[in-house]
């Protein structure tokens, strides 16, 4: 057997590059499993695939259904929004209703989040949008008219799949690419509508702080759905 010399390594010596990262293993461990729980909070009760039973892909309002309400695991809203402790998250939808059934059925699924049972509704005046908390708004309604539709909207988490919808002060778009659902967040727009959104929401999400949307891809979500 050869004899094993002790490397001894002088002050001038280039340390390894290992000994640079194993003192910042333990705090991207700690990091991986912050992400992790967000994510394990956030898609249940949704299935992490986004499919079905049979393997097949989930139609494309399922999977949105499931992002919407589970959005409001991860929302603030102000003191004055809810008249008593368990008053009911509204979720409303204004526009023509692209979710066939599904939005409901995924509120009812998930039942209460933080003390507050979730309820769905159709909106149909622009008035009634002020008693929701969370409004989807449908791509049926004209972009141009978005800027005027969300001037001074205190209180409401408003979310669309409509193209430039953050650009146009919306606090969440819903985004396609490649056969997958991200969504990017307007984390000004949510600020000026009053909302506190969670870090770990926002770790999920493509940030878009000035209303444009990041180019880098959302691999969180990706992975996911």
């Amino acid at each position: 057997m050869k004899n094993l010399k002790p490397r001894i390594q002088t002050p001038d010596a280039t340390p390894r590059r290992w000994e640079f990262s194993r003192w910042k293993f333990p705090q991207r461990l700690a990091a991986g499993f912050t992400i992790l729980f967000a994510l394990w909070q956030f898609l249940s009760p949704v299935s992490c695939a986004a499919q079905d039973d049979s393997g097949q892909s989930l139609p494309e309002y399922e999977v949105k259904a499931a992002f919407l309400c589970n959005f409001a695991k991860f929302v603030e809203w102000p003191t004055n929004a809810f008249a008593e402790k368990n008053s009911p998250i509204i979720i409303g939808v204004f526009g023509d209703d692209p979710f066939d059934g599904y939005l409901a059925a995924t509120a009812a699924k998930i039942g209460i989040i933080n003390g507050h049972p979730l309820r769905v509704r159709k909106v149909t005046f622009t008035a009634d949008l002020r008693n929701c908390h969370i409004v989807f708004i449908s791509k049926s309604l004209k972009k141009a008219d978005v800027p005027t539709l969300l001037n001074g909207l205190q209180g409401v988490l408003t979310v669309s799949d409509m193209p430039d919808f953050t650009a146009n002060g919306g606090v969440i778009q819903f985004l396609q690419e490649a056969g997958h659902i991200r969504f990017a967040i307007n984390a000004v727009a949510a600020k000026d509508a009053g909302l506190n959104i969670s870090s770990k929401l926002l770790m999920l999400a493509r940030k878009s702080p000035t209303g444009g949307i990041d180019a880098k891809p959302c691999f969180l979500c990706e992975m996911f759905l």
